[in-house]
């Protein structure tokens, strides 16, 4: 439980905000181009979903998580 002067805990990393929006700018693209194509709207919907499947895999691996590749300070003790 926190007082009223800490700052609230975020619910979502900065990371992954970054990567699920980028991932939905990606999809409402493809979604787009695929109905101005002339699909149907359905399919559009559906290119959209696997757009989004594969730009998040694809921004997850991209970005680096907060921790990786930096090593421990001198003395630090693993959690």
């Amino acid at each position: 439980m926190t007082s009223f002067g800490d700052a609230p805990s975020a619910r979502l990393s900065m990371r992954l905000a970054l990567v699920l929006s980028m991932s939905c700018v990606c999809t409402g693209v493809a979604a787009v181009l695929t109905w101005l194509s002339g699909r149907h709207i359905a399919e559009a919907v559906l290119a959209g979903l696997v757009v989004f499947a594969s730009a998040f895999r694809f921004f997850d691996s991209l970005i680096a998580h907060p921790h990786q590749g930096r090593t421990p300070p001198e003395g630090h003790k693993p959690e």
